[in-house]
């Protein structure tokens, strides 16, 4: 079995504020989160997932966490925009609904993740075990890329020790500073979901293959952790859950990694870092 670590809910109304291209909104169905949960159950079946983490992405989401609870097969990472006065309270109502972690935009909302009233934030979750995601570099929202750094990191990962986090994307387009955060701080781990087309705005000639084989020798299997970045199951192409991205990074790590790595990547390391 598999563990979808990388996903997001995919209703039309839980997106509005952070999609500015209508062509994505409009190709996204207005079902509601009963039609929505019936149609990824049947779609984690047929790809052999145990389950999915989603991540929310909009601040104070009314129907985000009564999505996430509707299936014991969802795990929800709420969000809050933090430059928002309510930041911490949002967060923490999803906390009590039930959230198992937090997933941050620091691109989209123009913040400094190393900002000295995020500690509120990081506390918390280092104190009761809840993995941050943050999702830096390229993206298809429009942001301000001074904040997409992972690098500003440096500080909060020695900080909390205990605080895991998880860099989407691989960085993003920022893979190498992505890599020097995790040189000595064990407590960042990469995730290996989406597209990756910011392999397309680098001056580096390595394609997929390549970034999987430099992070397995850098940090390790226990470190990487697979997601399939999936939103609309509806999609009409049948590709709606990217199988596409599965297939082909399943292919990639079985030439490079051994059973165990294998079983690191796509199951272990998310029930691990999850607590699943």
């Amino acid at each position: 079995m598999i563990i979808d670590a990388y996903s997001h809910f995919g209703v039309k109304k839980d997106m509005p504020e952070v999609m500015e291209d209508r062509s994505f909104l409009d190709a996204i169905p207005d079902v509601g989160i009963e039609d929505c949960a019936k149609k990824w159950n049947e779609v984690l079946d047929k790809q052999g997932v145990e389950k999915v983490i989603f991540l929310g992405v909009q601040h104070g989401s009314k129907v985000f966490m009564d999505y996430v609870n509707g299936s014991d097969r969802f795990i929800g990472a709420t969000t809050c925009n933090p430059l928002r006065d309510d930041y911490y309270d949002v967060f923490m109502h999803d906390i009590e609904k039930g959230a198992k972690g937090l997933a941050l935009y620091p691109v989209w909302h123009g913040f400094d993740v190393a900002h000295e009233r995020m500690n509120k934030l990081y506390k918390y979750c280092s104190d009761n075990g809840l993995p941050v995601v943050f999702h830096f570099g390229v993206s298809a929202i429009l942001g301000d890329l001074r904040y997409g750094n992972p690098i500003d990191l440096s500080p909060i990962v020695k900080k909390y020790p205990e605080l895991k986090v998880i860099i989407a994307h691989f960085g993003a387009g920022y893979f190498k500073e992505a890599l020097m955060l995790m040189y000595k701080n064990k407590n960042v781990y990469f995730d290996t979901s989406g597209t990756n087309n910011w392999l397309d705005y680098t001056p580096y000639s390595y394609d997929l293959k390549e970034v999987f084989r430099n992070s397995l020798k850098a940090v390790g299997s226990k470190r990487i952790i697979w997601g399939s970045d999936s939103y609309n199951v509806f999609k009409k192409d049948g590709e709606g859950y990217r199988k596409q991205f599965l297939d082909l990074q399943r292919e990639i790590v079985e030439e490079l990694c051994n059973e165990e790595e294998k079983r690191d990547i796509f199951y272990n390391n998310a029930k691990r870092v999850w607590r699943i």
